[in-house]
């Protein structure tokens, strides 16, 4: 009994000499300081590429390997024998090792690796001249990835694609893309060289500077008098190269003076696609964006007014938000935060990773944004960057953090951090639809095509919705509702959410049997959907023609029907919410059940405005700069600014918490549109990511970043043979076209005509082509199909349930389609042809090699 009472005693003693140093340590700990530092400087060394001694491509480092097929910022020439040259700037970083890859674009085939030698550790630029193997096919695109080690980071990553061929004019397209360039600035050279390349448009106008194109007039592209002066060298970035076409990006700054001669810097971005054919050159696409460099220390307020200048983006190049009392402003433009006072006139940076008199291309790289998220009347300011980080403890990552910012105290909280192994433009493709933080302390995003809500409290994370699509959801005006859809087709969506963000609380409207649903949008903080029957579904061979809603709804915040709008034997085909107005274009049904187009109709609304930053962000005609833009700081006639240069405090490490939302996999189609040097849009919709990038030129990718549409150089005409085929009945038109759709790659067709009777869509039959890829063209315009014939592939248009031709050829102004029921080709007009399969609704189906 003595040994167990000792035993007690001794248990509790430790218990509480361990309680009491767990108090003692939690006392201490918070009488610990806080720690906050200035950001970290920027540490990692920069590559830069060379072609034929021209420098270009400049690659910044990566500490985390990133998604190949989602990375795509340039393409680097090599020269006829397969060497790629550059070399790494150091910045005083102690290079160890470096070495490289070569994959395929998707990142699943290694073609070679090797660890390079040879370098000099002690230069400040370490020339690289790389052998690469002949397992490179001439003109195929790879996937580079040079890496580095320091002595201060153990692997660096950077990225570009590479391209080769004897055959290919990558010198002569980029010598036109520079002396178009500076023939802009030299009015006797322009004259001779720049109007022949030209197509002016009437409707382009020539006073906004901010962006001029291919279309504007003349005196536009050549600067209209404003006598830029080139500040430094052009940097040359190529984003898409084949052997005969080039897209390349020239960056710059120029000083422009104002009236009173007095100097201001521009930053000028400049697109070329230039075409080589039958030994002439072809400007096929230009843009020129000019934006105004944000000098705070010249900042000036005029009648309550800060002027931004020239914005290429107009309204949605800035931001501003005001707190609830009206005392605190934040204002970001340019990838930088300020903070102003209202009361003061104080002005100061809140964040900016640009280091004030320096040039230095790594905090000067601009792949990052900010997303002002609100000011309190505490002296708080709520806000993001997203992309990639320039310097400070998540440099050469990729990622989202959330900031707090205290005026009181003047520092600024990383509260957390969410890392990401996609580019910049894929991430803002995702976050710049939403982000939000809710009365309750809850921080909303899109991340991935799913909706998260984030406890900035607790970093509780729950993943509201997954496999949204960009139009399978609305955001309400004020950013505070957001509503979406079920189902990967809209006959399948039988619900639509809608979650009020302040409150939580969401909301669920439910089809009614045998209907879907069919979201539009938001007029303010109302809800706009439509109401389809299946029944009514249009429909030929299996492909979905069109979804006729017979009723359009709108509901408010609590999910009320505020008004409902319907007619018999009316059906609206579109619906464009813009604003405060609803657009539809209408069908009518006749006497058999066919539906033909009917006039359109228009909804007006009226709504409230809130507190966004088009509120604050004004534009106005300028004598000299044409539409410029400024923020509201002030009502008319009050303070000016006082601009307090500081260099702000940072605590990221011990308050942060790293969110992880896993990778941007997703089952559902995506296409990635590339045009003008940079990601459009992502589209769940084929037909629609070729309609965005057809008239800049552009490029379709898949997820795996294969190119499925390209408007790249093609013959100028060309007809597809057939294997020789029996006619047939109209009947039996359309698996005759399938058939020889397979024929054409030596592949048995015998099991169409059973495939299509048991039900199987022209799709799925097709889809049985093996080791090629079946594209879904339905609603593609005509003109945009021609690039699959081009590359050999005949395109089936359906034409009703048994019935289809097979487009097999074009010329530049007519095409050729083949009739299976009479056994012919038959040439029509273009116009012809367009008004033809426009009747079938453009129902096309082709495949890739």
């Amino acid at each position: 009994m003595r040994h167990i009472f000792r035993r007690v005693i001794i248990l509790l003693l430790v218990f509480f000499t361990v309680a009491g140093g767990v108090l003692l340590f939690t006392l201490l700990r918070a009488k610990e300081p806080v720690s906050y530092a200035k950001m970290e400087e920027a540490g990692l060394p920069v590559i830069e590429m060379t072609y034929s001694g021209q420098t270009m491509n400049e690659l910044h480092g990566y500490t985390s390997e990133m998604t190949l097929p989602l990375v795509r910022d340039s393409i680097t020439p090599l020269d006829g024998q397969r060497v790629l040259t550059g070399y790494v700037r150091t910045y005083g970083a102690v290079i160890t090792e470096i070495s490289y890859e070569v994959r395929s674009l998707d990142g699943q085939e290694l073609i070679e690796a090797q660890t390079l030698g040879g370098w000099n550790a002690e230069e400040d630029n370490i020339g690289l001249t790389v052998q690469l193997s002949g397992l490179l096919k001439p003109q195929e695109e790879y996937c580079l990835i040079l890496k580095l080690s320091t002595e201060a980071e153990q692997n660096i990553f950077y990225y570009t694609r590479v391209i080769y061929g004897p055959e290919m004019k990558t010198q002569e397209l980029l010598d036109f893309a520079f002396r178009f360039s500076r023939a802009t600035f030299e009015p006797e050279t322009a004259r001779q060289l720049v109007p022949q390349y030209l197509q002016p448009d009437s409707s382009v106008t020539d006073s906004d500077y901010s962006k001029v194109n291919i279309h504007s007039k003349y005196a536009a592209i050549i600067w209209n008098g404003l006598n830029p002066q080139l500040s430094g060298d052009r940097a040359v970035r190529v984003t898409e190269l084949t052997p005969t076409q080039m897209s390349v990006v020239f960056s710059y700054q120029v000083l422009i003076a104002d009236e009173a001669g007095e100097a201001h810097t521009f930053q000028v971005r400049e697109y070329f696609c230039v075409r080589w054919r039958g030994e002439q050159l072809y400007l096929l696409d230009y843009e020129r964006e000019m934006d105004q460099v944000f000098e705070p220390v010249r900042a000036e307020v005029n009648k309550g007014e800060m002027r931004l200048g020239i914005l290429s983006g107009g309204r949605d190049s800035a931001q501003a938000s005001a707190s609830p009392d009206g005392n605190l402003m934040a204002f970001a433009a340019g990838g930088e935060l300020f903070g102003y006072d209202r009361k003061t006139g104080e002005m100061w940076p809140v964040f900016t990773f640009r280091n004030v008199g320096e040039n230095d291309a790594r905090t000067n790289f601009r792949e990052h944004d900010i997303k002002l998220v609100g000011c309190r009347d505490n002296g708080q300011i709520d806000f993001i960057v997203f992309g990639y980080m320039n310097r400070g403890i998540h440099e050469g990552e990729v990622g989202i953090s959330f900031f707090r910012y205290d005026r009181n105290s003047g520092r600024t909280d990383e509260l957390f951090y969410i890392p990401s192994n996609v580019s910049y433009q894929v991430l803002r493709s995702d976050l710049g639809s939403l982000a939000y933080v809710s009365s309750g302390n809850s921080f909303y995003l899109i991340y991935g095509r799913s909706i998260y809500s984030l406890d900035i409290s607790s970093g509780e994370t729950v993943q509201i919705a997954e496999n949204v699509m960009q139009d399978s959801y609305g955001i309400s005006s004020d950013n505070a509702l957001i509503a979406w859809q079920e189902g990967d087709q809209v006959e399948d969506a039988g619900k639509i959410h809608c979650l009020n963000m302040d409150s939580g609380q969401i909301h669920e409207v439910t089809a009614a049997e045998g209907e879907y649903l069919k979201l539009e949008g938001f007029v303010g903080r109302d809800l706009v959907y439509g109401i389809g029957r299946t029944e009514d579904v249009q429909r030929s061979a299996g492909v979905v023609m069109g979804y006729p809603l017979y009723m359009l709804a709108i509901r408010n915040e609590e999910m009320e029907i505020q008004a409902e709008y319907s007619m018999d034997g009316i059906y609206i085909s579109d619906v464009a919410v813009e604003e405060n107005r609803i657009v539809m274009s209408r069908l009518r049904r006749g006497e058999s059940g066919e539906m033909t187009e009917y006039t359109g109709d228009v909804l007006a609304r009226s709504t409230e405005a809130g507190n966004s930053s088009a509120g604050f962000v004004k534009t106005a005609r300028d004598d000299r700069f044409g539409t410029v833009y400024s923020i509201e700081l002030q009502p008319k006639g009050q303070a000016g600014v006082q601009y307090r240069l500081s260099e702000g405090e940072y605590r990221s490490g011990e308050l942060c918490q790293i969110v992880s939302l896993g990778g941007h996999e997703t089952e559902a189609p995506q296409y990635y549109v590339y045009t003008r040097g940079r990601l459009k849009t992502v589209s769940a919709s084929l037909s629609g990511a070729i309609h965005e990038a057809f008239d800049e030129m552009g490029t379709v990718l898949d997820k795996n970043q294969e190119y499925v549409w390209n408007r790249d150089s093609r013959a100028l005409y060309k007809t597809l043979k057939l294997p020789a085929k029996e006619t047939v009945s109209a009947e039996d038109s359309l698996a005759a076209c399938i058939e020889l759709m397979l024929a054409c790659e030596g592949q048995d067709g015998a099991q169409v005509r059973e495939k299509l009777s048991e039900g199987d869509s022209p799709f799925q039959v097709l889809s049985s082509l093996e080791g090629y890829k079946t594209v879904d063209l339905y609603g593609s315009a005509l003109s945009h199909i021609l690039y699959y014939i081009n590359l050999g592939s005949p395109v089936l248009a359906v034409t009703g349930d048994h019935t289809g031709l097979l487009v097999i050829g074009y010329e530049t102004n007519s095409v050729t389609y083949y009739d299976p029921v009479s056994g012919q080709n038959v040439k029509l007009p273009m116009k012809e042809a367009e008004a033809l399969f426009s009747r079938y609704n453009n129902a096309f189906l082709s495949y890739l090699r």
